[in-house]
C-alpha cells in the first residue's frame, strides 16, 4: 500500500494514473476511514500515526513502524 497526502487531485488527474501492472494491482481513492478499514494492522497503525501528525502539525516519529 502506498498513500499519496499530497493535496486534492482532479478526477481527471485521478483516471490519469498508470500504474505498472507488475507492481501495482489497483489505485483507489478513500477519505482516512477507508484506508484504515482497507489496510492491514500495521498499516492502520502507520495511518493513525500520520493523521496524527496531519491534524497536530507536528511530526510524528516511528521506529520499525510503532510510536
Amino acid at each position: 500500500m502506498c498513500v499519496f497526502d499530497g493535496g486534492t487531485i482532479s478526477d481527471a488527474e485521478f483516471r490519469s494514473i498508470r500504474l505498472d501492472p507488475e507492481e501495482h494491482d489497483r489505485c483507489l481513492a478513500l477519505e482516512w476511514e477507508g484506508w484504515v478499514t482497507e489496510a492491514d494492522a500495521r498499516r492502520a497503525q502507520l495511518l493513525g500515526s500520520l493523521q496524527r501528525a496531519r491534524l497536530m502539525g507536528r511530526t510524528e516519529y516511528l521506529v520499525n513502524g510503532s510510536r
